[in-house]
């Protein structure tokens, strides 16, 4: 069998295109782009492309952005302000899989989620219309001073009290 010889191009002789696609189809550390042991590019363009696209890289990178934003909630709390530390208790998440998977099933169902709370505000703002027209009288509010008042003054504050009302009852607050 007779051994094959493959001319490799010099890098840096190679024009801008063809050291991009080159790049992306043998990679950066291919025979074409190794001269003596040490990766060479060619052009500039060519190196700023491989930056470009390790750097893309490494953004996609789950754990990369999580440890990130660890460290960008530490510089904050450091110098802005101490509250920003707070965040760091979400690491918890991270430690327990359990959690995981409870925040994994918020987050595929949060279209469900929302349009069972947008349903609920719905069903709410039916309720205040029918209570700012027909019931109105017992919107009243005796416990404001000097002599009561009524809540529903117009149909918009009737339901962001209705709203406000009915969740702080409800939730015993």
């Amino acid at each position: 069998m007779e051994e094959e010889f493959i001319d490799i191009p010099n890098p840096k002789t190679l024009n801008t295109k063809d050291s991009i696609y080159l790049l992306r189809t043998k990679g950066p550390y291919s025979d074409v782009f190794t001269v003596r042991g040490e990766m060479i590019l060619g052009h500039f363009y060519t190196r700023l492309y491989f930056y470009e696209k390790t750097f893309i890289f490494y953004l996609s990178e789950p754990s990369l952005l999580y440890m990130a934003f660890y460290i960008v909630c530490s510089i904050i709390g450091f110098f802005v302000n101490p509250i920003i530390y707070s965040f760091h208790l979400l690491d918890i998440m991270d430690r327990f899989p359990m959690l995981k998977s409870v925040i994994l099933s918020i987050t595929t169902n949060a279209n469900q989620l929302a349009l069972t709370f947008f349903l609920g505000l719905i069903i709410m703002y039916i309720y205040t219309i029918i209570g700012y027209f027909f019931l109105n009288a017992d919107f009243f509010n005796p416990d404001i001073p000097p002599a009561g008042e009524n809540m529903c003054t117009s149909l918009f504050i009737c339901y962001w009290w209705l709203i406000d009302y009915g969740i702080n009852y409800y939730l015993k607050l």
